[in-house]
């Protein structure tokens, strides 16, 4: 069972903890699918022609009693646009970070992936929606905002 933490003084930050609830963004309201199990809505993208991706097919072409396989790439529309997403309160469900790195040549980035749930009449329930963000990262799906932590959700 999990129950609310109301805290003292609301706050910004652009690294949540997990159990954090949050207010929704405007970068919610254009998603797509993370993959083919449509667990998982990644947002923060700045249009809908981010909400495309390639993906590999296996063509079969039959040919005088023979079989010609070859791999080809397809654009794929996996585009889900929800205005609801915005005015949402939000749970950090769980997080991923990564220090930068500094190869021979370059630096990869300080990444910070963040999965919340949403919670359904101010209550966190399992079945609510799953996005996922990135916070810092010089990906797709960024969130460039700190975001409004009004609470703490804690395990009874």
């Amino acid at each position: 069972m999990y129950k609310n933490k109301k805290i003292e003084q609301p706050y910004f930050t652009d690294k949540p903890e997990v159990g954090d609830i949050f207010f929704g963004e405007s970068e919610f309201i254009i998603g797509r699918f993370k993959d083919e199990t449509e667990d998982i809505v990644q947002v923060g993208f700045i249009n809908e022609d981010d909400c495309y991706y390639n993906k590999e097919f296996i063509e079969k072409i039959y040919s005088k009693g023979k079989v010609f396989q070859f791999s080809t790439t397809r654009k794929v529309e996996s585009k889900l646009i929800d205005e609801s997403r915005k005015s949402a309160i939000w749970c950090v469900e769980s997080i991923k970070y990564t220090k930068s790195l500094k190869l021979l040549y370059s630096t990869l980035p300080e990444i910070y992936l963040v999965k919340a749930r949403r919670m359904i009449n101010n209550k966190y329930n399992e079945n609510g929606e799953l996005i996922e963000f990135y916070t810092h990262n010089a990906g797709q799906n960024v969130v460039w905002k700190n975001l409004e932590v009004i609470g703490k959700l804690i395990k009874e």
